[in-house]
Parts: C-alpha cells; sequence; structure tokens
C-alpha cells in the first residue's frame, strides 16, 4: 500500500469490487481493492490444472450490457484476433432422457402425451388468474404452470438441484438455474400466446436463436474467461488503482454510524467510503456486531468442479447445458472446444459440475468422476469408448440453499448494516438478493456512476 489514509476501500475483488473500482477511479478516486486470495476476480478468475491446461470455474461467457459507456468499460479491450464475438448460445438441457440442442429451457413436449395436453390446459387455465404473492416456491409453481409441470418437471429438477423440498424453497428459485419458462405447443402458436403477457412470463421461445436480437457474446479463443478478469485489472491498475492481495481484515472500526478504520494484515488504514462485496458474516464479525441466528440452520451446497480432458471432440455442438435428470450426478457441463472451434494442446476441455452436500474422500471423488464421464456418453455429449483424463476442485459452501430461512436473514443482516453504517455500500454476494452477472454489473454501474 502506498498510503494508510484512501477515499473508498472495496471489499472483494470478483466482478463486483473490480467494476466498482474501475468506475471509482474513472472519477479520480483513491481506491484500495482488498482481496483474501492471492489473485483477483473470484469465481472468473481461471483454474490452472496440475497438467497445464486452463478452465473456467463452472460456464461463464460475457454478454454485451447495451449499455454504451458501461461495455466500453468492459468490453473495449477484447479484440476479435483473441476474442470470439457470438450473437447466440448454442445451449441445451438434458431431461426426459433426451438431449434437447435447440433450447435451455425445459420443453414439455417430451411429457407422456396425456400428461402434456393435461399441462398445457392447465398453463392456459392457470393465466387467466391473479398471481399473488406465494410463501414457498411450490404454492408459485403451482400457481404459475399449473399441477402437472410443478410435479413432472420443476419438482424432480429442482429437487435435484439444491437437495431440499420444494417447499422449503423460497419463490423465485427456479430462476437460478434456467427454469423460469416451459416450451409447449409449437413455435407460431408459442408467437402468438406470447403477445399476452401472462402467457409471455411463463412461455419460452422454442430456439436459443429468437427472443433477443440485439444479443452479443464474447468468448476468448484459447484459454479461459479469466484472460477478462486479467484485463480489467490491468486496467485498473493502469489507472493508478492500489491493491491489497492475501488480506486478512482484522477489525472495523465503527465511529458515530461510521466505518472509520480498517486494520488489513495488522495494518490500520483510514478510510471516508466502504464497499463491500462479499458475503455479509464477517463484517458483523469484524465490526463487533450482534448477529441473529437464523431460527433454522442455513443450509450450504458444495461444488465439484470435475475438469476433463476428452481425447475426441463432443459429438454436440453445444456450448454448456443443464442436465435436469434426477437419477443423474452432473447438473451443467460446459463443452470449450465448441465455444472455440478448436481442442487444446492435449485434447477437449469439458468442465462438468456437480451439486453434494458432504465433501467426498478420494475414492468416492474417483468414482464420481468415472460416473460423471459415464453420464456424459449417456448423455450424447461424448462418444462412447473415449478415454479422459480429469482433475477435480472441490469449492466448499458454494452455493446457499435458498429457502425462506436464507433469504429472510439476507435480507436482515443487509438492512441492519444500512441502518447501523452510514458510509457503505453493498455489491454482489453482500446485497444476497442478485445472483446473475449482468444484474450485479448493472446494479454496481447504476449505484454509483
Amino acid at each position: 500500500m502506498k498510503s494508510s489514509t484512501y477515499q473508498y476501500i472495496i471489499i472483494g475483488s470478483g466482478i463486483a469490487g473490480l467494476l466498482a473500482a474501475l468506475i471509482l477511479k474513472q472519477k479520480g478516486k483513491q481506491v484500495l481493492l482488498v482481496e483474501s486470495a492471492t489473485q483477483p476476480g473470484g469465481l472468473m478468475r481461471a483454474y490452472h490444472a496440475s497438467n497445464g491446461e486452463v478452465f473456467d470455474h463452472g460456464t461463464h461467457l460475457l454478454s454485451r450490457l447495451n449499455v454504451a459507456e458501461l461495455d466500453e468499460l468492459l468490453f473495449s479491450d477484447l479484440t476479435k484476433t483473441d476474442w470470439h464475438y457470438l450473437d447466440c448460445l448454442k445451449s441445451g438441457n438434458y431431461i426426459f432422457d433426451t438431449l434437447n440442442d435447440y433450447s435451455p429451457i425445459v420443453d414439455s413436449r417430451g411429457l407422456p402425451p396425456e400428461r402434456y395436453h393435461q399441462a398445457m390446459v392447465e398453463l392456459i387455465d392457470n393465466s387467466a388468474g391473479e398471481q399473488n404473492e406465494h410463501p414457498h416456491l411450490a404454492q408459485q409453481l403451482e400457481s404459475e404452470f399449473g399441477h402437472s409441470l410443478t410435479q413432472d418437471v420443476f419438482k424432480p429438477a429442482l429437487e435435484k438441484l439444491f437437495k431440499t423440498p420444494l417447499n422449503q424453497l423460497a419463490p423465485n428459485t427456479n430462476c437460478l438455474f434456467g427454469m423460469t419458462r416451459i416450451i409447449g405447443f409449437n413455435p407460431i402458436i408459442t408467437k402468438e400466446l406470447k403477445t399476452l403477457p401472462a402467457l409471455d412470463a411463463v412461455l419460452a421461445y422454442h430456439s436459443y436463436r429468437e427472443g433477443n436480437p440485439t444479443a452479443q457474446y464474447y468468448y476468448p479463443k484459447l484459454g479461459s474467461v479469466g484472460q477478462w478478469v486479467d484485463l480489467l485489472f490491468e486496467k485498473y491498475l493502469a489507472m493508478g488503482g492500489e491493491a491489497f492481495f492475501s488480506a486478512e481484515l482484522s477489525n472495523i472500526t465503527l465511529q458515530n454510524k461510521e466505518v472509520t478504520h480498517v486494520t488489513i494484515n495488522n495494518e490500520t488504514i483510514t478510510l471516508e467510503q466502504l464497499i463491500w462485496t462479499v458475503p455479509l458474516f464477517s463484517f458483523f464479525k469484524q465490526a463487533d456486531l450482534k448477529l441473529e441466528k437464523p431460527a433454522q440452520p442455513l443450509r450450504f451446497l458444495n461444488t465439484y468442479l470435475l475438469h476433463y480432458i476428452v481425447d475426441s471432440a463432443p459429438i454436440t455442438d453445444l456450448y454448456y447445458y443443464n442436465n435436469y435428470n434426477p437419477s443423474h450426478q452432473h447438473f451443467r457441463a460446459t463443452l470449450y472446444s465448441n465455444i472455440q472451434g478448436q481442442g487444446c494442446t492435449k485434447g477437449h476441455r469439458v468442465t462438468v459440475e456437480v451439486f453434494v452436500t458432504e465433501k467426498l474422500d478420494d475414492q468416492a471423488v474417483h468414482q464420481l468422476e468415472q460416473c460423471v464421464f459415464d453420464e456424459l456418453i449417456e448423455c450424447n455429449v461424448v462418444a462412447k469408448h473415449c478415454q479422459f483424463e480429469v482433475e477435480s476442485h472441490f469449492l466448499a459452501n458454494s452455493f446457499p440453499i435458498p429457502t425462506n430461512e436464507f433469504t429472510a436473514m439476507q435480507k436482515s443482516q443487509k438492512n441492519e448494516i444500512l441502518e447501523k453504517v452510514n458510509n457503505i455500500q453493498l455489491f454482489g454476494k453482500a446485497r444476497g438478493d442478485i445472483f446473475f452477472m449482468n444484474d450485479v454489473i448493472l446494479d454496481v454501474y447504476h449505484s454509483l456512476k
């Protein structure tokens, strides 16, 4: 650090923290970016495997925001020499024992005919009703989509993902993994029905090529999306920004409802404004504020990222897909060579994401790696008899199970901090109610500009 006093200190260097730092440096502010890890980017940074290849921490494709100033700040360094400019994302899903390669949205026409026709009748009937607030996700889905789709599609898929009954999940949890709408009828009828707001909210277009004509996506021609984080951080440093890595925050001093000092690696730093982008628990701890315990213990999912290198190219052209089959372990796979148009030096990279409730021992991890690869074959993603090598990466407590207790706790913590501290702003994970990267980016931009 070059100083013991800063106008802004930003805790966390994921995309929320990085963007906040860039915007504030554009305004000429003195900024210190503080990160507990050894490098910036959070889960947007690259994962470097022991075999020398790089992977993403899951599915991460960049998307233009259609806000000129913001897009210039974030994407102006992505040259067409080094980056693919994509007008659509080839995304699909696996359900009803079928890989749907035309849309990430579940196609209800895969149901048995009698169940499908009943589901469409219920969907139309429910669209005429008034939508009110609901106490939990099960009731919300029954109200919006009807009993048949809830039981045949949403319940098995979402309970697989979250390891939790639907009636214990908070409303709108279905939005977190691509289950906001459903495909039904045929494309012509769907377009007609989507002119009605109530049906537009629940029916999806039949192809990933429809519905967003101004979309623009970016992905590097080689390597991982972590290069974007590196470019943004280099831009921040070029503006005169400062960063502190391997940082241990040990104290937050509050005086007259303002944070005046923080202690990082035993150094006390004075500040005017604090931006917090990581979970709020540590703020309560270091500021010596009482943290109310929830009535029910909060639960988290752990993630295994299985980074495969396969000796043959995928047999689908999808960039990624979600797996809603409740009998399968994996819930998402990213096929890098389909995005980049080429393999890597050792073969074709695939990252597969698996949620678990407990960390596995080495033997169980090895079994999981083989089981999931067998699932890729069953899903018609890779060919039979392919050879592979794999490296697994465990992320502890990577995803909170979004129960009503969790959402209530997040809201309570956020409100308490904002009531007790006047010079703090909360973004990203600190907010707890914004999950998608583009929404986080827009929140930071509109709040700080």
